[in-house]
């Protein structure tokens, strides 16, 4: 078969899923799969299982559902522009959005986040990459989305932002072609 498939949700067992080089939407459902989306900005969800997931090249979100078993899954290949959606927010004691996971160095690099609260639980590992912390960026659609960089705040306009010193739009009333008057102040 020529061409290419985008998007693609497996059945139970344990699937072998390749993206293209476009933007793919991949679901592995249950079974442990390897799912690897190549370029492209790629959706992409192991389901339950013990899954590794591989977005490639692109910034790709990694979906997880914390109302079923998610599994042991393993990332590679998180970079900073890649983002983790989940259905709920996850356990943030500070209240801060700042998620803290824990390092390994032993035997290589990888990092660890625990999705509940079991020694054998629900956890996702970033393999060969030192992340101690994941950001809440926002919630969009229902998902709470997380990413290596901290949101950037927003500092509220002042006034020598150089906002108000915008010059203010005249008209002229019509009834004296001669004489201006202000109507209305528009800030550009």
């Amino acid at each position: 078969m020529n061409g290419s498939i985008e998007n693609v949700v497996s059945g139970d067992g344990n699937d072998y899923l390749i993206g293209s080089s476009r933007a793919n939407k991949m679901y592995g459902m249950r079974g442990n799969d390897r799912i690897l989306g190549m370029d492209g900005d790629d959706i992409i969800s192991g389901g339950q299982g013990n899954d590794i997931l591989d977005g490639g090249a692109g910034a790709d979100t990694f979906v997880f559902n914390m109302a079923e078993d998610t599994g042991r899954d393993s990332i590679r290949n998180f970079e900073a522009r890649d983002r983790l959606a989940f259905n709920q927010k996850l356990a943030d004691p500070d209240g801060d959005g700042k998620i803290e996971l824990q390092v390994f160095e032993n035997y290589g690099v990888s990092s660890m986040l625990r999705l509940d609260d079991r020694l054998n639980g629900d956890r996702i590992t970033f393999e060969n990459i030192k992340i101690k912390a994941l950001y809440l960026i926002e919630e969009k659609d229902g998902m709470f989305v997380y990413g290596m960089n901290a949101p950037a705040k927003t500092a509220a306009p002042t006034l020598d932002s150089g906002f108000a010193h915008a010059e203010p739009a005249v008209w002229t009333t019509g009834f004296d072609a001669g004489s201006l008057h202000q109507t209305s102040l528009f800030i550009a």
